[in-house]
This record gives C-alpha cells, sequence and structure tokens, in this order.
C-alpha cells in the first residue's frame, strides 16, 4: 500500500493549521470522539514551536480508564520511540515530555514526526515538526 498521498496530505494539513494562526502561534492538537468517550492530545505549549526547548511536552486526557501506548515514528514510517508502552491509566491527563532523542538515546533529525497514541479501540496520529538544529 502506498502511504505516500495520505503522508502528503498530513503535511498539508499540519502547514495549513500551522499557517493559519493570527498570532503566529502553532497548536497542534487532535480530539476525537469514540464510543461515546472523549479523547485528546495536544503536543507542544501555547506558542511552543520547539525552538530553544530541550523538549516537547504531550498531553493526553482519557475519560476512562484503559491501556495506552504512545510511540513515535518519522513521516515515513519508522519507529522512532516509544514513551508509554502498553500501560494501564485511569480516567485523567497524562502529561509526557519528548527530548528528541530516539530508543538509542540518539537526538533525532529535523523533520516532520507521527506523534501515535492507542487508547482501547481509539488509535491517533498527529504530524509534528521538529527542529533540532537551532
Amino acid at each position: 500500500m502506498n502511504r505516500y498521498p495520505f503522508i502528503l496530505f498530513l503535511i498539508c494539513l499540519v502547514l495549513l493549521i500551522s499557517c493559519s494562526s493570527p498570532t503566529g502561534q502553532k497548536d497542534e492538537s487532535i480530539a476525537a470522539i469514540t464510543d461515546g468517550g472523549d479523547i485528546s492530545m495536544q503536543i507542544g505549549g501555547q506558542g511552543d514551536d520547539n525552538q530553544a526547548c530541550p523538549s516537547t511536552p504531550i498531553t493526553i486526557s482519557l475519560p476512562e480508564g484503559s491501556y495506552v501506548d504512545f510511540w513515535i515514528t518519522s513521516a515515513t514510517g519508522y519507529h522512532i520511540r516509544t514513551l508509554i508502552d502498553h500501560e494501564y491509566h485511569n480516567a485523567e491527563v497524562i502529561e509526557l515530555a519528548w527530548d528528541f532523542n530516539n530508543d538509542k538515546g540518539t537526538t533525532v533529525y529535523d523533520g516532520f514526526y507521527l506523534f501515535n497514541v492507542k487508547a482501547g479501540s481509539f488509535t491517533a496520529a498527529v504530524l509534528y515538526f521538529v527542529r533540532t538544529n537551532i
């Protein structure tokens, strides 16, 4: 299956969202409704474009308890980092931070990365641009 049209669509969507803010602040976030529950994921803080930041904050809101996986892949699908590996979380807000390193501890290159979350039957991905060479 060719994933390039889908990846190109996500890149265009993120660029559209990033450029549409009147204050120039980026807000890469996703919210979805599944089985009557509202699960949301937000990447970065208000006005955060990860310049001069040692990490990017990640917030996941769970309306009910479930097993959660959170991992980061490159835009081309290569596994980069696992931050949550099938851990049970109650209905809560999970706060994480990614230090721009892969699972081996090496700093990643500038580029687009997919932040993936799976909680119960809900799965979503957010495309995020990382700039490590400032």
